[in-house]
């Protein structure tokens, strides 16, 4: 019934962003990924102008593992539009995964720029522009095996993911964007 509902939903605007998430989440848990794959290529090749199909895309791809294509997806929507702000904030995500966080708090700062009403973005750029300041905030351990040291006066605790420096504690990462799958 529900496939059915947003069927009809797609019906009535072919390009209700919210329906396709909710058609492509639903054929993924009915354990039909190649249909939600083609559902969202559609949608793409249908709305060629819209970014909107890209940042959906990129979503599935990244469920799915495939972060080099969930990039340049990404990469796409943002040239397409480049006030998307879903398309910086998953490609903030993907960079912070992945370590690049120069290039994760870029993303972020462009999409607060675009839309300053995102309080949980203020917090997420502050730490990662300690996290970058202090060279990204790696364990000891894993910096001694890189060939480089800690900052001086700081400190990690052990089994802590956060760092001290003097009075300041820098969190070693905040939680993933809208960790529920949506960008």
């Amino acid at each position: 019934q529900a496939e059915s509902l947003y069927n009809q939903a797609l019906d009535r605007d072919p390009n209700h962003v919210d329906a396709h998430r909710g058609l492509a989440v639903l054929l993924v848990q009915d354990e039909r990924k190649e249909s939600a794959f083609t559902l969202l290529r559609r949608w793409n090749a249908a709305s060629p102008l819209s970014a909107e199909p890209k940042v959906e895309r990129a979503r599935l791809y990244r469920e799915f593992g495939d972060d080099k294509t969930a990039s340049e997806l990404l990469a796409e929507a943002i040239k397409q539009d480049p006030r998307n702000v879903r398309a910086f904030r998953a490609m903030g995500l993907i960079r912070e995964e992945q370590g690049e966080l120069a290039s994760a708090l870029e993303s972020y700062q462009r999409a607060l720029m675009v839309n300053g009403m995102q309080p949980d973005l203020a917090p997420k750029i502050a730490a990662l522009q300690q996290r970058v300041a202090m060279g990204g905030l790696v364990d000891p351990a894993t910096r001694t095996a890189l060939g480089s040291t800690l900052p001086a006066g700081a400190t990690t605790t052990p089994g802590s993911s956060a760092m001290t420096n003097g009075s300041a504690t820098a969190p070693a990462g905040a939680p993933a964007v809208n960790s529920g799958g949506r960008y």
